[in-house]
């Protein structure tokens, strides 16, 4: 596993969940399961420099795009609610540690979207840093013409 701020080789189309590979089933996953419609599934650790400065973007990235938002973080729960308090965010923040962030997505890159269609499959996948970061992983699917 590739250890925050630890540089690797390992290029970061390697990580993630296999595009058209469907979510799997896990606890960490039934919201995502009872949603309608597209998703983004954002992840990050409060302990890297580059998840801290995607945060303020976020609510910009959600008010642009046609996708139910998720927010996978190690933070606890008082992290998370200062976050939704200070940011405004109206989406669920998701407790992770980076190691199931690992095991259950496949993600060892942070920041990290993965983009998924109304069945939760994988549609894209990329390192996510800010809003032009995020309009790249869009850009790259065939949901942006309805797809």
């Amino acid at each position: 596993m590739v250890k925050i701020g630890e540089k690797t080789t390992k290029n970061t189309r390697d990580t993630g969940i296999t595009v058209g590979t469907q979510l799997p089933q896990h606890e960490l996953t039934i919201p995502v399961f009872q949603t309608e419609g597209k998703t983004a599934l954002l992840f990050i650790s409060l302990h890297c420099m580059h998840c801290v400065d995607l945060l303020p973007y976020i609510k910009k990235i959600q008010n642009n795009y046609p996708f139910t938002f998720f927010l996978y973080s190690n933070g606890d729960k008082d992290d998370h609610a200062e976050m939704v308090e200070y940011f405004g965010w109206d989406f669920s923040v998701i407790t992770a540690s980076v190691e199931k962030m690992e095991t259950i997505f496949h993600v060892a890159a942070l920041p990290f979207g993965i983009l998924c269609d109304e069945n939760k499959r994988v549609i894209e996948k990329s390192v996510v840093y800010n809003d032009a970061g995020f309009d790249f992983l869009f850009q790259s699917t065939s949901l942006q013409d309805g797809g």
